[in-house]
């Protein structure tokens, strides 16, 4: 396993995951049409793939800048919320899914929670 590779369910993978999502509303905003349609090249039908890209396009001046993830709260524990690019472009609001529980012990010895 590399250095910078997360295990698959860790709280690094959850983090990575909504930085990576806000990184890509990003360089959408930043890029325009030719990012967007790059993000959006997995579907086999090109006119799909155009009102994909178009519809991020309006969507992402009305996203503004999501918080990659947050942590909702309790006594003892917590629960982790990462953010989903796609979700979001489409939806056109920030749309946060639900990734894991952070127990007290974790959250006291991760500087980042």
């Amino acid at each position: 396993m590399t250095r910078n590779h997360a295990e698959f369910g860790t709280i690094k993978w959850a983090l990575a995951f909504g930085k990576t999502s806000a990184s890509t509303i990003r360089s959408i905003r930043a890029s325009g049409y030719s990012k967007a349609r790059r993000c959006y090249n997995f579907y086999s039908d090109k006119r799909y793939a155009h009102a994909a890209a178009m519809r991020a396009l309006s969507a992402v001046t009305t996203l503004g800048n999501p918080r990659p993830y947050y942590i909702e709260r309790t006594n003892d524990t917590g629960r982790l919320y990462a953010l989903s690019w796609m979700d979001s472009l489409e939806q056109k609001h920030p749309v946060y899914h639900y990734m894991r529980d952070i127990g007290r012990r974790q959250r006291l010895h991760n500087p980042v929670l």
